[in-house]
């Protein structure tokens, strides 16, 4: 990821709202989250303590994009079955 395009989203978070995982996704979003991905953004925010960015469908997952609270953008992916974190 670039510097430039790291700040864009830290701009978008920080004008999109804190604390909502899917207020944070905003314009990013393709198409309006079910609540399975709301689930899943959720688990990913609970288990980062981060601010998420995207969440998307990745065959029996969910890959939910991240900014981290030391300010670095991870993915997290989330088993779409149980909603449990599975790898950070």
């Amino acid at each position: 990821m670039t510097r430039r395009r790291f700040l864009q989203l830290l701009f978008v978070v920080s004008v999109a709202g804190r604390g909502t995982p899917s207020a944070a996704a905003g314009k990013y979003a393709a198409r309006p989250a079910s609540g399975d991905e709301e689930r899943a953004a959720a688990a990913a925010q609970r288990a980062t303590g981060g601010t998420v960015l995207s969440v998307k469908r990745a065959g029996s997952d969910y890959r939910v994009r991240v900014l981290t609270p030391a300010g670095r953008v991870t993915t997290v992916r989330v088993d779409a079955k149980n909603g449990r974190v599975k790898k950070r």
